[in-house]
């Protein structure tokens, strides 16, 4: 079975670096090219963000469901006890949030939660049930 790559979404550290790091976000960049200008997935008003805009390359803002965020945007540390969100109702309600005050266009639900499908499929039908239209960005 062949499948296409779309998109890039740097995973974990590189992740929270990419949209720290300005150099590293060039790096990334310049590895995404390679490809044929795939799009890159990540933190609204990022480093990486940032990168992008400046070398004209294609960027897609992602938020987290179950994730919380601190005041200047970026995630809570995983080690942090109050770092994820549990209750799918407070979910929804940062997804609406990010959508409408940071324009975000992918969500990302960790799978390494026993309840990730549950959770994402009640998020689901919770922004469908609103207005929401869920379509593929890539």
């Amino acid at each position: 079975l062949a499948h296409r790559v779309k998109y890039v979404k740097p995973h974990g550290a590189l992740y929270h670096q990419t949209n720290r790091d300005a150099e590293l976000a060039g790096a990334l960049i310049e590895a995404a090219r390679r490809f044929g200008e795939l799009p890159i997935v990540g933190l609204p008003n990022s480093a990486l963000e940032t990168a992008c805009r400046e070398r004209t390359h294609p960027f897609v803002r992602e938020g987290y469901a179950d994730r919380r965020y601190r005041a200047d945007g970026t995630l809570v540390p995983r080690t942090d006890a109050d770092a994820f969100v549990h209750d799918p109702a407070e979910a929804v309600a940062q997804v609406e949030r990010l959508i409408r005050e940071h324009a975000v266009r992918t969500v990302c639900v960790h799978g390494d939660n026993p309840e990730a499908v549950a959770f994402a499929r009640a998020v689901r039908a919770a922004l469908l049930a609103r207005g929401f239209v869920l379509v593929p960005f890539s």
